[in-house]
């Protein structure tokens, strides 16, 4: 894998932060071939959300997303409103958040979503529904994978539709295989961010993605143990927390 261009994949894949040490660092050394320009109108806050933002793109192109086609979000938290930032500025044609959080679904709104709706509601189906032309969503994307937000997925996914599985869980669920094959639907996987990074600050520095809007608070260093505090809380008005070293 690491010689087909997929180095995410490989067998010694070290992620820095995840596998080795450093990612809560003043100061980390890393390859050369890990850094990259940060053009001078970005801010180093919005730097920072350079690697999210990157591995919501990647899933995008893993799901042959191209202009014009409607994208449905399951998952109105911070990666749902990164794919709805994402899709507008690459053109989508609809875009339909599903969640249960109000405050939420008014952030997608904000980012670019033509429709946020709670995913208990009797509107949701026929909804998803008239995407696609009327064959349902080109391309879904499941930002949480419990067994019913994927199961959300399957049922709403369009004709010929693609999902991509974002979110990572370790417990199992039931999947039914009917939709799957009744709808000849491509399912996959996204890890990491190969190769897409210079993609992403290009967006980022043509104003196209504002990661920005989506920084909740910015702390000092000193103060990560609050800040984890803080995450844990799972305050449904806290998206990410930037820490300034």
């Amino acid at each position: 894998m690491c010689l087909t261009g997929r180095p995410n994949l490989c067998l010694s894949f070290n992620h820095i932060g995840q596998d080795s040490d450093g990612g809560f660092a003043g100061f980390a050394v890393a390859p050369a071939a890990n850094a990259h320009h940060l053009p001078e109108q970005l801010s180093f806050a919005a730097g920072a959300l350079v690697e999210p933002f990157a591995g919501a793109l990647h899933c995008l192109q893993r799901a042959r997303f191209h202009q014009g086609e409607d994208v449905l979000i399951v998952g109105d938290g911070f990666f749902g409103q990164v794919f709805t930032q994402l899709a507008r500025a690459l053109g989508a044609g609809r875009i339909v958040v599903l969640g249960h959080h109000a405050e939420r679904l008014a952030k997608a709104r904000e980012e670019g979503a033509d429709v946020a709706l709670d995913e208990r509601g009797g509107e949701v189906t026929a909804t998803a529904a008239g995407l696609g032309e009327g064959c349902g969503p080109d391309v879904t994307i499941a930002t949480v994978t419990t067994g019913g937000a994927f199961a959300l997925a399957l049922d709403l996914a369009g004709r010929g539709g693609r999902i991509g599985i974002f979110g990572a869980s370790s417990l199992p669920f039931a999947t039914p295989t009917r939709p799957i094959t009744a709808k000849e639907l491509d399912i996959f996987g996204s890890r990491g961010n190969p190769g897409v990074w210079p993609d992403l600050i290009a967006l980022m520095a043509e104003g196209r993605v504002k990661p920005e809007r989506l920084i909740s608070r910015t702390m000092p260093l000193d103060d990560l143990p609050h800040a984890f505090v803080l995450k844990a809380s799972r305050a449904v008005s806290l998206s990410k927390i930037v820490l300034q070293p």
